[in-house]
């Protein structure tokens, strides 16, 4: 009997080791800024910043995710002192301002005195977020190195393609570096693999030399490259479009609009969704319902799964057209019944409200809400703006 007692309690131990070796996390410090920069003195270490705000869904993916893997949790807890903050609440404002925080998430990896060594944005995986740790510690891959060798003259292609990559990785704009470089490049060699590369992955103005050199020689480009050319005139085209938009000159974007495709640029899917971000920016909800049609009834595509929801979200503030308040109630339809969330059964319960369904609007509301309550990670703000909703469904 004793003997079966060891045994059990030996496993029972394991059992729990086992337990607690699949719960741990980054844990990060409770003190103030001031605080965790002078612990980081103290130990020697870098800081690890973690730069969220409380409606963002990558930060939370990460947080759920990331930030609760095994590894990563061992990593940065004996690496980094580890800190995280919302940049809309307390300390956090300051901090924003402070480093610029623009993207959410942004990653920041800081010395005690405050400087930025490393950065990113955007969500990462775990083998990604360990890699990036791991490049806050090599000196040649911190990203204030290489701003020093930049200023120092380094114009190398190869570096330049790192320095650029590492700029656009920490949510910074690239479009002068982009500019610099391609100053001390001779037209004929834009065709070479390390200029085109460049083209491929950050060109974006449509009145660069580099540009209308590509346009004017696109066969040679494509006998090269291949579709990779197109990547060049989907970014360029886009973001020549989406600054118009933003300037909000109407005819500007159709005259713009006119020479893309004139250009022989024939990719109706890309520009029916610059279209709607324009008609959108124009109030002109007539055409935007009619371009989402298009776009949805003859090109719809799984990935767009979330365009779907903001797309019908925006039919039920703005479109009063019952037709056309029908297809969007489809559309998300579709949408939900492949990659269902909250926030989209919400859209589809509005939409039938807004299409006379009272009964099946109650019922998705409360599928919603429930969904959200099932979240490890659930969202008291947007659980108490479903149920809201759902009370004035009810009157």
């Amino acid at each position: 009997m004793k003997g079966k007692l060891n045994l059990l309690l030996a496993l029972s131990l394991l059992f729990c080791i086992g337990a607690f070796a699949q719960n741990r996390s980054i844990k990060f410090e409770q003190g103030t800024w001031k605080e965790i920069k002078e612990k980081a003195v103290k130990e020697n270490k870098l800081i690890f910043m973690d730069c969220y705000t409380s409606w963002c869904g990558p930060c939370k993916w990460m947080a759920k995710n990331t930030f609760t893997n095994d590894t990563v949790a061992d990593y940065f807890n004996s690496k980094f002192i580890n800190a995280t903050f919302d940049m809309e609440k307390g300390e956090g404002i300051e901090l924003a301002k402070t480093y610029s925080v623009r993207v959410y998430p942004s990653l920041f990896f800081i010395d005690g005195q405050g400087n930025i060594v490393h950065r990113s944005v955007g969500a990462l995986a775990s083998k990604e977020l360990i890699q990036l740790g791991e490049d806050a510690q090599n000196p040649e891959k911190v990203y204030g190195t290489m701003v020093k060798k930049y200023e120092n003259g380094n114009r190398d292609a190869a570096f330049i393609i790192n320095y650029l990559e590492a700029t656009s990785n920490a949510g910074l704009n690239t479009e002068e570096l982009v500019k610099s470089y391609f100053s001390t490049q001779k037209e004929k060699d834009l065709i070479t693999q390390p200029n085109f590369t460049i083209m491929y992955k950050y060109l974006t103005d449509i009145n660069s030399r580099e540009f209308k050199y590509l346009v004017a020689n696109i066969d040679a480009f494509q006998q090269k490259y291949r579709d990779s050319v197109l990547g060049v005139e989907n970014r360029v085209y886009t973001q020549s479009l989406r600054r118009v938009i933003n300037g909000g000159d109407k005819k500007e974007y159709l005259e713009l609009k006119e020479v893309i495709q004139k250009n022989g640029f024939n990719n109706e899917p890309l520009l029916l969704k610059i279209d709607l971000d324009y008609y959108k920016s124009q109030k002109d909800w007539k055409n935007y319902s009619s371009a989402s049609v298009l776009l949805f009834e003859k090109y719809y595509h799984p990935s767009m799964v979330y365009m779907a929801n903001d797309v019908c979200w925006t039919f039920f503030e703005e479109v009063s057209d019952q037709k056309m308040l029908a297809k969007a109630l489809v559309w998300i339809q579709n949408a939900n019944k492949a990659y269902p969330s909250p926030e989209a059964i919400d859209t589809e319960a509005n939409l039938l409200f807004k299409t006379g369904n009272k009964n099946e609007a109650i019922k998705k509301q409360e599928e919603a809400i429930a969904m959200e309550n099932k979240e490890v990670d659930k969202d008291e703000s947007l659980i108490k703006n479903l149920e809201k909703t759902l009370q004035g469904f009810k009157k």
